[in-house]
């Protein structure tokens, strides 16, 4: 090995301290794109704000522990949240529980023993599936079930069964689909 030593005057210096940071600024960059980020959390409150029918609607979501994943993505940062035994709610309109959960930049997904109480059309509606996801640019809410099992919501006497339920605009059943309504005493 030959030594080398290498004198830098101070019109150097400018140069010489840009390139220091350049360099250092690429190493962080290519940790994170490498290895993303992650911070474990307990006792989780998570805000959601969703513009809605003119006016902004506040979701709130709980969990005993979840996971913050942050992914760098070119010059972007990508976050996704995890979590465990969530559970949440709207005021009246909206509550629900699920084994587990996550919510990225477009999508709030649920699934595990779901348990859903909604107001559709300003009935009271309650649901259970296996997965539910709600993608915020459709305003769809898509419940699913697994193969051997169907996805149950039940509204004021009518009961729809069905492997695929999505509450949008409208309510659509999908797949192998029963209906059965509760007959009014007389």
């Amino acid at each position: 090995m030959i030594p080398f030593c290498l004198q830098i005057g101070p019109e150097d210096r400018e140069g010489y301290e840009l390139l220091k940071k350049e360099n250092s600024e690429m190493h962080a960059k290519s940790a994170i794109n490498e290895l993303p980020v992650v911070q474990l959390r307990q006792g989780t409150r998570k805000d959601l704000w969703k513009m809605q029918e003119g006016s902004m609607r506040h979701y709130q979501l709980f969990s005993e522990n979840s996971r913050l994943t942050l992914t760098q993505k070119r010059k972007r940062f990508e976050s996704v949240e995890t979590f465990d035994e969530a559970y949440g709610s709207k005021g009246s309109e909206f509550a629900f529980s699920a084994a587990s959960g996550y919510v990225d930049k477009e999508t709030f997904f649920l699934e595990g023993d779901l348990e859903l109480t909604l107001e559709i059309d300003g009935k009271l509606s309650t649901a259970c599936a296996d997965s539910a996801s709600f993608n915020k640019e459709e305003s769809k809410l898509i419940l699913e079930s697994l193969p051997s099992k169907h996805v149950i919501l039940q509204q004021e006497g009518l009961t729809i069964s069905a492997p695929r339920i999505e509450i949008g605009d409208k309510i659509e059943a999908k797949g192998n689909v029963q209906i059965l309504r509760e007959e009014s005493p007389k």
